[in-house]
């Protein structure tokens, strides 16, 4: 005789949160105004605090307004 599963089981509601990704990656050529640092395994991006020199000027604007951490 198969056991069955108890019915609070099948019908706890399921719920499943996507994460959206980051904003700085909407901006074009984010990767020219940021920089990037390692923490134990992981690797973020992160703002310098002066605009780097290929950076374009309303990509840096707009990245700015985003509370990116702080190289």
């Amino acid at each position: 005789m198969k056991k069955m599963l108890p019915l609070l089981l099948l019908a706890a509601p399921l719920f499943v949160q996507a994460e959206r990704p980051p904003a700085y990656l909407s901006v074009s050529n984010f990767q020219q105004c940021l920089s990037q640092t390692q923490e134990s395994t992981f690797t973020h991006w992160c703002l310098p605090a002066k605009k780097l020199a290929a950076c374009p000027d309303a990509s840096w604007t707009a990245l700015q307004n985003m509370n990116l951490p702080a190289c």
